[in-house]
């Protein structure tokens, strides 16, 4: 029997950026109630068990805050992904006898500080990934780390559209009825649309005649804005402003097209070039300014992230912040709503790293292993159904199937 795959020429190594050994001291088994079913019934030996108890547990509290609060690398990885807790955490300090958000606190910090000991999946500076290579031998060489920097796309993304919607750009493209869009048995309209935090259910209530011209346009073929104007005219009253109702439909989702934000690009600095190229006059200059500060930021942080203090990430946040406000009043557009962090951080790891003929060995029969344990339990058929189902439309085959 041949086998189910073949390994490419390199694999994608993900490591968490923080030791084993920074939890494993947090354990204390050598620290058990007294032997015997009734013991700390007995008051004195509840009362020593119970000191005993509350020391152990400070000096662990004392170890938490030197390894997060206390330590700078920590709290600037800490600022990179949730600046609000980082200032949060920054003006508290160690109380023996701890409030109760000071405890709520120290909770969070444990669970970060365990996230950047036992996660690997990529996120800020607490896990990066690797390339590696099949060698004759496997070895790791060190050197230095590499930061990649870039804003958060999903707020420029929201301003790109909003005013690619508008002229005079709207007429550049096609438009179509969202194929969501359905009634509902209250009168309303329900559909999906595409927000800051990716696809959600809305519901509309619209005036009678106003979704009956709507309803109309239901598996009618993309067209140009001046054809679709020129439909809803002829299906709405006499006197109805045709174009500013199209406008709300487009702002809302309810008819998607037109020049639209890139959905294939190498890098987001890739896509925020796209967009400057469908873009033209002063939005464009706008929007290229904006681009440029943003890029220098992310540049000084590449070059000095190591020696920076967790002030100067939550600075640098502040300052992508206000880019995107400034663009968004050159554009004319409402603000976006803005994300927790407006920079997003890719961390190359630091070493170089071989993998010998026994690694692939053993990789390569622990994958072949997995993909027949799913073939022969189903799971790979329903997987591929699905994928089929979720990619393409109902009855249609494969476009690229000859």
């Amino acid at each position: 029997m041949g086998s189910l795959l073949t390994l490419g020429d390199r694999v994608v190594v993900r490591a968490a950026c923080w030791p084993t050994a920074a939890l494993a001291d947090f354990a204390a088994p050598d620290f058990a109630p007294p032997a015997g079913r009734h013991a700390l019934h007995v008051p004195a030996t509840f009362a020593h068990y119970e000191a005993a108890y509350a020391t152990r547990l400070r000096e662990q509290r004392r170890r938490l805050w030197a390894r997060t609060r206390e330590d700078a690398g920590f709290m600037r990885a800490l600022a990179l992904v949730n600046p609000g807790f980082c200032r949060a955490v920054a003006a508290l300090h160690f109380e023996e006898t701890p409030s109760k958000s000071t405890r709520h606190a120290e909770t969070t910090l444990y669970r970060y500080l365990a996230r950047a000991v036992g996660r690997t999946e990529p996120n800020g500076v607490w896990s990066g990934t690797a390339l590696a290579r099949w060698g004759e031998r496997t070895r790791v060489v060190s050197r230095p780390a590499r930061w990649a920097f870039a804003p958060e796309l999903a707020p420029l993304q929201a301003l790109a559209e909003a005013r690619l919607s508008r002229e005079p750009y709207r007429r550049a493209g096609h438009w179509r009825l969202n194929e969501t869009l359905a009634p509902d048995a209250e009168g309303g309209w329900t559909y999906l649309a595409r927000g800051p935090r990716g696809l959600a259910r809305r519901r509309v209530r619209l005036a009678p005649q106003v979704g009956e011209a709507l309803g109309a346009l239901r598996g009618w073929g993309p067209a140009t804005w001046g054809a679709l104007l020129s439909q809803l005219a002829s299906r709405t009253p006499a006197g109805t402003d045709v174009a500013a109702l199209a406008e709300a439909f487009a702002r809302g989702g309810l008819l998607l097209g037109g020049p639209r934000f890139p959905t294939r690009f190498v890098s987001a600095w890739d896509a925020l070039r796209k967009v400057a190229a469908r873009l033209s006059g002063p939005d464009a200059r706008a929007w290229r300014r904006c681009v440029h500060r943003l890029g220098r930021l992310c540049r000084r942080l590449e070059t000095r992230f190591e020696a920076l203090e967790a002030e100067a990430v939550l600075a640098a946040h502040e300052a992508a912040r206000e880019c995107v406000r400034t663009l968004a009043a050159a554009l004319g557009e409402p603000p976006p709503e803005l994300p927790r962090a407006m920079l997003r951080c890719d961390l190359e790891l630091p070493f170089d790293l071989e993998l010998g003929p026994d690694v692939k060995a053993a990789l390569g029969d622990s994958l072949e292993h997995h993909l027949g344990w799913m073939e022969d339990s189903g799971l790979l058929g329903r997987a591929h159904a699905a994928t089929r189902a979720w990619l393409l439309p109902e009855g249609e085959g494969a476009p690229w199937a000859t």
